[in-house]
């Protein structure tokens, strides 16, 4: 009975902690939010605080991962139900999607690239991480479908090294300069990355068909 007390406090803690850090966030944006004023707000000791957050990147996390869970069940649900299409089609559907998400969730996403920044490559980076391996695979697997309607199907080297491309052309810094530094609009920036990846694969596989 006392544990189950301990667990309920411990997800009302949580609850008050990520509704105060989202609020703040939206309020003041990420960068200027201390830890300490978060646990203030929340109403909690930074001890309390810490326990369950090692850093501001660990809360970020914990915020957008039910919505990046839905986002992966769009994307997933989206090929399911585009598969006749082809793949240089579908491949603008996703990345349509990834640019959407971004930029509804830049500020979080910025946070989360600086975590492991400093550290050698390994299980503790972002490029180890399950939303980065999901979103890797996704465009690994399309690229490929594009190479076999060229018949090309010994690329998945070139598939690999592509799609980490696409990942960090798609990292939300490069967005947030897009976005507000050039001034480029949403959609903008959606029909510069359908010229760059999709209209140059189609091209390509007019090429090889000739």
């Amino acid at each position: 009975m006392q544990l189950r007390e301990e667990r309920k406090d411990a997800a009302e803690h949580r609850q008050r902690i990520l509704q105060s850090a989202l609020q703040l966030f939206r309020e003041h944006g990420v960068e200027q939010v201390s830890m300490h004023r978060i646990a203030k707000q929340a109403g909690v000791g930074q001890g309390t605080l810490y326990r369950r957050y090692g850093n501001k990147g660990d809360l970020c996390m914990d915020l957008i991962f039910d919505s990046y869970t839905k986002f992966k069940e769009r994307v997933s649900f989206y090929l399911e139900q585009s598969a006749a299409e082809s793949p240089d089609m579908r491949l603008d559907g996703v990345l349509g999607q990834c640019i959407d998400y971004i930029d509804d969730k830049a500020d979080l996403l910025a946070v989360l690239r600086t975590l492991g920044g400093d550290q050698r490559p390994g299980p503790g980076t972002v490029y180890h991480s399950p939303p980065y391996r999901f979103m890797h695979d996704v465009f690994v697997r399309l690229i490929l479908e594009i190479k076999q309607t060229q018949n090309r199907p010994d690329g998945a080297g070139e598939a690999e090294f592509v799609a980490h491309a696409i990942m960090a052309a798609l990292c939300p810094d490069l967005y947030f300069e897009l976005r507000f530094g050039q001034g480029m609009s949403k959609e903008q920036i959606k029909e510069r990355f359908r010229a760059f990846y999709v209209e140059r694969a189609y091209t390509d596989q007019v090429n090889a068909t000739r």
